[in-house]
């Protein structure tokens, strides 16, 4: 998958291109957890804030699939590691009951509020 990114990303494709459901290619990248691929489109000014049309953010569907180099990808370009899962959970209340610790260290040092539920 990444390698295809790169070479779609060298042939001049844009990564800011949307689905009927707002979609990018980078939330095709987080919610399968390629973390290759999304620090290409990440390096190609791919928003790390991007929100599909029901609000999911690129952070939240790589948290809820336990993908944690994507969340350190995400986080270490600027998404908000203080947001939502689908859950109304807060995305480090989702990492802890989950078990992903590596995802909870990545959340907490990207600003995430440990007191927050």
């Amino acid at each position: 998958f990444s390698q295809a990114v790169n070479e779609l990303l060298l042939s001049g494709a844009m990564c800011e291109v949307k689905d009927k459901d707002g979609r990018k290619p980078l939330h095709f990248a987080a919610e399968n957890g390629s973390w290759e691929a999304t620090r290409a489109l990440l390096g190609a000014s791919a928003d790390p804030s991007a929100k599909d049309t029901s609000g999911v953010s690129l952070l939240c569907l790589a948290v809820e699939n336990r993908h944690w180099e994507t969340v350190k990808e995400l986080v270490s370009a600027g998404a908000d590691a203080s947001g939502r899962a689908h859950s109304d959970k807060s995305l480090l209340h989702f990492a802890v009951e989950s078990g992903c610790w590596e995802t909870v260290r990545e959340l907490l040092a990207g600003g995430a509020d440990p007191d927050v539920v």
